[in-house]
């Protein structure tokens, strides 16, 4: 008799194990063409953007052209009034300098300061000679003050002393605000 040799059933794979790896491989083609499509809009909007700050950089170059020569004027005078500013003498410190030795009963009515020759110019009126002396020593006794001079001396209507002092200033690299 004839024996029927029983075939072997082939196993049926299942839905997923075939779908699976046709799935996997269309995934990964997709995402390389996704890669590339999204890199070259990325380096189209680069150049539109890099093409728009151009032409916003022509249309405002005059604008901006026209503002800068206005400002570099504007920087070219503030730097020349902060060197003025820093060589300049303070005429003030001057002022509170006279004041702290300027005796009660000396009155000065006009002052006249030359800042190149260093000269400080003082017309006044004094009670008596005592006090103008006093005056003159005061200043006299002062470091900063190189020379003082006294001159035009007369007596006024009102029985007071006029008179004409000359102070001598030391040079610029002295300070003399210093007490």
């Amino acid at each position: 008799m004839v024996q029927v040799i029983p075939r072997k059933v082939a196993p049926q794979k299942s839905l997923v194990k075939k779908i699976l790896p046709w799935s996997s491989l269309f995934l990964i083609a997709l995402m390389v063409i996704l890669y590339f499509v999204f890199d070259f809009q990325a380096k189209r909007a680069e150049t539109s953007l890099v093409e728009v700050k151009n032409e916003l950089g022509r249309t405002q170059t005059e604008e901006q052209a026209e503002l800068q020569k206005i400002v570099l004027g504007f920087q070219k005078r503030i730097e020349d009034v902060a060197i003025l500013l820093k060589d300049r003498e303070k005429v003030s410190d001057i002022l509170a300098f006279l004041e702290t030795y300027i005796h009660p009963k000396v009155y000065f009515d006009s002052m006249t300061l030359n800042i190149e020759t260093r000269l400080i110019n003082l017309q006044g009126i004094s009670e008596d000679f005592t006090s103008l002396g006093q005056q003159i020593f005061a200043f006299q006794q002062d470091p900063f003050i190189k020379e003082v001079k006294l001159s035009n001396v007369s007596l006024s209507v009102e029985g007071g002393v006029k008179f004409v002092i000359e102070l001598f200033l030391p040079d610029k690299s002295e300070d003399i605000t210093k007490k």
